[in-house]
């Protein structure tokens, strides 16, 4: 896709990809698993504004109270956790490149 768009600079225009570490093909698994990528998706689209210009959170909930949340980071980018802060909140972490 990058080498048809004319690379990765061009490609950045019109995709973005974030992946989910810890979670199932679309849910479940130990990762945070609820997250709302139609809202980031449509304000890129309708208003302009770049969905890596914003923080993405995703939550995991155990009956209705959320125990764990992570920022979704811009690939190749991930999670990195900082090194103080509680391990189950998303201000404990940070995107970083590999």
């Amino acid at each position: 896709m990058v080498s048809a768009a004319g690379g990765q600079s061009a490609a950045n225009q019109f995709v973005k990809a974030y992946f989910n570490p810890g979670v199932g093909h679309c849910t479940g698994g130990p990762g945070a698993d609820t997250v709302d990528l139609l809202t980031p998706m449509v304000n890129w689209v309708e208003s302009g504004i770049d969905p890596s210009t914003t923080q993405i959170l995703a939550t995991k909930q155990v009956q209705g109270e959320t125990v764990m949340s992570r920022p979704l980071c811009l690939y190749p980018q991930y999670p990195r956790y900082k090194g103080n802060g509680p391990l189950n909140q998303a201000s404990s972490f940070v995107c970083t490149n590999p």
